[in-house]
């Protein structure tokens, strides 16, 4: 029995199977503190924001995935039990695979349970124009913003791994999402994103279709605003009830 549960690591060292290293890192993510806090303020974003603003929380829930893969992996580098864990799976790869399978778990699985269970119960989904999204273009809203986590989530567990540090990984993932949330809103550089598909996806090019119409005119820059704008696209996902 035992014999079945075990592969051969790297260099013929044995060690537990995939499964079971999902297990235990399902274990220790269920008894982290500040991942069940993370989790908590993403299932918030995903209930209230849509009845809010008709779309999920944009760049605030992918803000709250990246933190959760970044710090799981990164903290665990600083604390030195990634080292320990490491001693116990014996391949860092097996690991590193364990800990994304984790945090996408903990991550994805609850937030399209609580959108498909919110889209059901009240169809709080709205188009730019204000115009309840139907089932099949809810659909799409909801897979988009399911596989936006997913990459979040594994973008957040690799700068983990990469800064070895918590802290640093956290404020490089919100420095990330901070520059692309204002790019897409401002910069030129991110005209592609800003393509009249993109506004049922993505919340900046959303808010920015609501701010300017069709005029293609681009908002007053500057430090105020940008800020402004940086804290309303992660607020409001960048959707208003906007008739």
């Amino acid at each position: 029995m035992r014999a079945a549960d075990e592969t051969a690591g790297a260099g013929g060292v044995v060690g537990p199977s995939l499964v079971r290293v999902i297990c235990a890192e399902l274990y220790k993510l269920g008894h982290d503190r500040t991942a069940r806090i993370l989790t908590g303020l993403l299932l918030l974003c995903v209930c209230v924001m849509p009845l809010i603003s008709g779309a999920f929380g944009g760049y605030l829930i992918v803000l709250l995935a990246g933190l959760i893969g970044a710090l799981s992996t990164g903290q665990e580098h600083s604390d030195g039990l990634f080292a320990l864990t490491l001693v116990a799976s014996a391949r860092r790869r097996r690991l590193l695979a364990a800990k994304i399978v984790t945090c996408a778990l903990c991550s994805c699985v609850p937030t399209a349970v609580a959108a498909v269970v919110l889209h059901v119960t009240a169809r709080p989904l709205r188009t730019a124009e204000g115009a309840v999204r139907s089932g099949g273009d809810a659909r799409t809203v909801i897979a988009a913003t399911v596989a936006a986590l997913l990459l979040s989530v594994v973008m957040g567990c690799a700068l983990g791994d990469l800064t070895r540090t918590g802290l640093g990984a956290a404020a490089l993932w919100a420095g990330c999402v901070a520059v692309f949330s204002a790019g897409t809103a401002y910069g030129s550089w991110f005209d592609p994103v800003r393509a009249p598909w993109s506004l049922a996806l993505n919340p900046a090019a959303g808010l920015t279709h609501l701010m300017v119409g069709e005029s293609g005119a681009r908002p007053v820059s500057g430090l105020a605003s940008l800020a402004w704008s940086v804290a309303l696209l992660a607020a409001a996902g960048g959707r208003s009830r906007h008739a």
